[in-house]
């Protein structure tokens, strides 16, 4: 959008302190600068959008472009590979939590005015301000 172009210019390649303008499909939300972050584990780097994790990878010798995609969680293994699993050392914490991310989801808690708002805005509630408005007005109004 007007931040992009006004405060950020193209880049040729992908490096530390970039930031990428990620476009999402029709009626999927809003494009957003997002901050590109590198790891030395999985990929080249990655990003957050609308709380999902993409990889970047740099593009190989014959390609021009790089590949991002999104972070999946391995749930294709076989069900005993889970039922035998004994937990996680220290050094596999830090290389899971670079690539996935912490485990939290935060929720931005709407403010009293736009509560209310919303309330307000609501059909029943019009309706019944109209009808107190007009039940008000009867005898104001003669015919």
């Amino acid at each position: 959008g007007f931040k992009a172009s006004m405060l950020f210019s193209p880049a040729s390649r992908v490096s530390e302190g970039c930031y990428l303008l990620v476009q999402p499909q029709p009626h999927r939300g809003q494009a957003q600068l997002v901050p590109l972050w590198f790891n030395d584990d999985h990929a080249d780097g990655g990003f957050t959008f609308q709380r999902q994790r993409y990889e970047y990878f740099d593009p190989k010798e014959d390609e021009e472009v790089g590949e991002v995609r999104l972070v999946k969680s391995p749930v294709d293994n076989e069900i005993s590979t889970y039922l035998q699993a004994r937990g996680l050392r220290g050094h596999e914490v830090d290389s899971l939590r670079d690539r996935f991310g912490d485990n939290r989801l935060q929720v931005q808690m709407p403010t009293f005015v736009q509560c209310y708002r919303d309330q307000l805005t609501t059909p029943l509630v019009v309706f019944q301000i109209f009808a107190t408005l007009l039940w008000a007005a009867d005898d104001f109004i003669s015919y």
